[in-house]
């Protein structure tokens, strides 16, 4: 187990911090010593062996305590949110190490995170609980793109979750009325008309136009065209986050909406908070949600 807190012995030495459960299993000095510098020098903390804790950086304490955790060959290691205590710098260097390292030494990394941005870049498989109940479990891009329920779908962040009411269904899809009776068409089969569903839709393929003009959200096309009347929001909040321009929306018939817009795209026609704007989407990227 790695734990959040390293919880490196201060008052060893990098290589007999490695090397204590070595000791603790009665391996000889001269052995545990060997497998120590082994790996360290798989972490590229040879050079490093003698120092103390204190003396090393935070990114070179989570090397020590990876080695320290992988010196026994354990056939699954389990990861205590190991990088929460570090800057946002490092936090991006060192998750590309440990998935490195998970495919170096070959065994099974656990890794508890409340990070969606560490999850989705770590995990061959997103494991998302809600209140020790698994509320979906599939690969990092099925989870994202296409969240199982309401809560996964918010949890995961950039989503948008309508309220949607099934008009009409049968075995080839739905006809769904959201907020101001717009109408969704979906494809999902199974659907009972006349019940309640939420629709997500990705805060990046959210369309939004203002005064004649259509602003591109990240990865739309160039000719996209309202296919119907675009709901009206009022720009709440605006928020530069370099490449990208996050907009929160405030409106009069449900929940906060956030669409997310190439920086370009933005600046092209630049919105400032209390503009009121069109939002409208393709039903391709409406999911239903349980």
């Amino acid at each position: 187990m790695m734990f959040q807190s390293y919880a490196l012995f201060p008052h060893l030495n990098c290589i007999d911090n490695v090397a204590f459960s070595l000791r603790m299993r009665g391996v000889s000095k001269v052995e545990r010593r060997a497998k120590a510098s082994e790996m360290l020098r798989l972490v590229e903390m040879e050079t490093q062996a003698e120092r103390l804790p204190s003396q090393l950086s935070g990114g070179q304490q989570q090397r020590v305590a990876l080695a320290r955790a992988l010196v026994t060959n354990p056939r699954v290691l389990l990861l205590d949110e190991p990088l929460s205590a570090l800057d946002p710098f490092l936090r991006v260097r060192m998750r590309e190490e440990l998935k490195r390292f998970q495919r170096q030494f070959g065994i099974s990394f656990v890794h508890v995170t409340h990070s969606q941005d560490e999850a989705l870049a770590l995990a061959d498989l997103v494991i998302v609980m809600n209140e020790g109940r698994i509320e979906q479990a599939a690969p990092a891009r099925a989870v994202f793109d296409w969240p199982g329920t309401v809560f996964v779908a918010r949890f995961i962040g950039g989503h948008n979750v309508l309220r949607c009411n099934v008009e009409a269904a049968d075995a080839k899809g739905a006809r769904l009325r959201g907020p101001r009776g717009i109408a969704i068409a979906t494809l999902r089969p199974g659907l009972e008309a006349g019940s309640v569903v939420h629709v997500a839709i990705r805060s990046d393929r959210m369309h939004i136009k203002r005064a004649g003009k259509r602003l591109k959200a990240v990865g739309s096309g160039n000719s996209l065209v309202f296919s119907r009347e675009a709901l009206e929001s009022r720009v709440a909040a605006v928020e530069y986050q370099g490449a990208i321009v996050k907009l929160r929306l405030e409106s009069d018939w449900g929940d906060e909406l956030t669409v997310t817009l190439a920086d370009q795209s933005f600046y092209t026609a630049p919105l400032a908070e209390g503009d009121v704007v069109g939002i409208d989407w393709d039903d391709a990227d409406a999911h239903v949600v349980s």
